[in-house]
């Protein structure tokens, strides 16, 4: 897909534009009203065909930002013109963020005074969250999510002249990851130096505790000698659907701050995990590798007659036009095929359905290895069916059906999105895992397919890709093996249970080790979280480069003594070696994440 950033504003919302987080044109204002001013903290959200803006502002004769209301507004177009909907509350409320559940439930998360701005020990602005019955009307039953528990999140000392110090947490942004729940926040003033991103977690999603508890200030993001005042984050993907990139605001130490001005400027960093911990490498000031591509991206922006080269019509007339290839003919089962041939893999696509009073049926190849072989999943309008099957020696095996909810509108852009890891698909729909299917089909590429029915597709991307989960553990299994003190062995230690790999080899002398069967040569990123079951002995880690016993590169962890170690060895000789202490408090049976991600000739580890 593509990006859009909407930033506060004086007299509207602005919206900048990009294809690759890295170039970034501006488009001028998304929202714009003359009864309005001072357009705080916008977040947009796709549902169904309609984006919806949610912000908040106060009316041209006032001066009180205090009378900061939330409103939405919506858009059929991300670029707008977004238009006025409605008032979501007549109190002070700001820096709405509104997330879908995997139930498809939305929940909107904002922030106001009046909750907690009469406590006597820290009053404040806290961070409160609600359901909302559809997407302009919140349900009413508020609760607390992140409330202020330290100094650093002071506002203003004695801000009113109580002898109260008040406090603010605001800016929250939700991720749901391996099944555990995460509020990011900001705390204290952004014209201040301290301005700060934290964050806090949960299991069920009700009860939080701020990282690494709700009494230690540990910010993910904060100031350094070159950017002050980081704060207000959201969390997006890059282009490869796999890597998360923090996008924050901060400005310049060098400059000063002059409030008259906006000084804040757009910036990016990755976010890597740590087990279930965060860890932003930043704010960062000198030149960063790019977020990552996909393995093929057609974002069908050529405005040429016809499919790129990268693509082989079977059948059908295919049109590129306007950032979207529609496939205009309905009297034949029309399809476009790309290239590229993956084992494993995450495939996403955007499609709608031209009317029709026939009806339609259009979808894409999951896993196409010819017309007779290959795996569909479709949309079938008349049904209101989500219809998925396998052609084997061409005869149709294995359909799986599926219910699409009665306001599903097949006339809008939906996503959908394939992850294979061997013989198992997952299917998901505007983010709702929708099905799990096994068909015997190794490898394959993919492509967009229609019945006697005209289709537009948008925003292909396929990237190269597998993760051990508990879903998917059978599959996996087909893709390493095991080799012990650096021969294959019948007798391992090994086992995969509730999506992990467990070692329980008892000969702590032993060398036992996972090696994938397929390593991509050329770029590629690899992590593995680890840790200790009963008891803090021995070695582990991960090969971020592996070619034999005498050629690799080993990042490994000595639990015994808290350290870490990269080696690199070329032809049985050490070429170099590095070793550091890890903290003294580190904990070894909670996961830790080793990564590597290789560019070219260069390892980041």
């Amino acid at each position: 897909g593509e990006y859009y950033c909407y930033s506060s504003g004086k007299d509207g919302v602005p919206i900048l534009h990009s294809k690759d987080l890295i170039s970034w044109q501006h488009l001028g204002y998304a929202l714009k009203d003359d009864e309005d001013k001072d357009y705080w903290a916008p977040a947009v959200i796709y549902e169904n065909g309609v984006f919806y803006m949610y912000y908040s502002s106060i009316k041209v004769e006032e001066d009180d930002n205090h009378n900061e209301h939330m409103k939405v507004a919506t858009s059929k177009s991300p670029e707008g013109p977004f238009k006025y909907e409605r008032t979501l509350f007549d109190n002070f409320s700001i820096d709405a963020h509104v997330i879908k559940n995997d139930k498809g439930e939305y929940y909107l998360f904002y922030s106001v005074n009046d909750y907690h701005g009469i406590d006597w020990h820290r009053p404040g602005t806290i961070i409160l969250c609600d359901r909302l019955i559809d997407m302009v009307t919140p349900e009413g039953n508020p609760r607390p999510v992140v409330s202020p528990t330290i100094d650093e999140e002071i506002f203003e000392k004695n801000r009113f002249h109580d002898g109260r110090d008040w406090h603010t947490i605001e800016g929250a942004f939700y991720i749901n990851r391996k099944g555990r729940h995460y509020i990011m926040y900001s705390g204290s003033a952004y014209t201040n130096k301290h301005y700060f991103v934290g964050y806090s977690t949960s299991k069920d999603g009700v009860e939080w505790k701020k990282y690494p508890d709700d009494h230690t200030y540990r910010p993910l993001l904060c100031s350094n000698d070159i950017v002050e005042g980081t704060g207000h984050n959201s969390v997006v993907k890059a282009p490869n659907n796999v890597d998360d990139w923090i996008v924050y605001h901060g400005r310049d130490v060098a400059g000063g701050l002059d409030a008259s001005k906006e000084q804040r400027k757009m910036r990016i960093d990755p976010l890597f995990w740590s087990g279930y911990s965060m860890w932003v490498p930043g704010p960062s000031y000198t030149m960063q590798d790019v977020p990552e591509m996909p393995k093929f991206r057609d974002l069908f922006d050529s405005d040429g007659e016809s499919l790129s080269d990268d693509w082989t019509v079977c059948k059908g007339e295919w049109k590129v036009k306007n950032g979207e290839a529609c496939q205009t003919l309905k009297n034949c089962v029309a399809s476009a095929v790309n290239g590229t041939v993956l084992e494993n893999y995450m495939f996403g696509i955007s499609l709608k359905w031209e009317k029709s009073h026939m009806g339609g049926l259009y979808g894409i190849y999951a896993c196409y290895v010819d017309s007779q072989n290959n795996v569909q999943v479709l949309l079938n309008v008349g049904k209101r069916k989500l219809c998925i099957f396998e052609v084997n020696c061409g005869i149709l095996a294995g359909e799986k059906t599926i219910d699409i909810g009665k306001e599903f509108d097949f006339e809008v852009y939906h996503h959908m999105f394939v992850v294979k890891t061997g013989f198992l698909f997952r299917i998901f729909i505007d983010d709702i895992l929708k099905a799990k299917v096994s068909y015997p089909f190794e490898k394959g590429c993919m492509g967009m397919v229609s019945y006697y029915t005209c289709a537009c597709f948008d925003g292909v991307e396929l990237t190269d890709y597998i993760e051990l989960d508990s879903s998917n553990q059978i599959e996996f299994a087909k893709y390493i093996y095991c080799t012990q003190n650096g021969k294959k062995s019948f007798i391992q230690p090994w086992e995969i249970k509730g999506g992990k790999l467990i070692c329980r080899g008892n000969d702590t002398n032993a060398f036992n080790e996972i090696l994938f069967k397929n390593t991509p040569s050329n770029g590629y990123e690899f992590s593995s979280d680890i840790s200790c079951e009963d008891k803090s002995i021995g070695y582990s880690g991960i090969y971020p480069v592996y070619k034999d016993r005498d050629n690799y590169m080993s990042l490994v962890v000595n639990w015994e003594n808290k350290s870490t170690k990269l080696e690199y060895k070329l032809d049985n000789e050490i070429r170099f070696g590095y070793e550091q202490d890890m903290p003294s408090d580190i904990c070894c049976f909670d996961d830790h994440t080793l990564f590597a991600r290789k560019i070219g000739n260069r390892i980041f580890v």
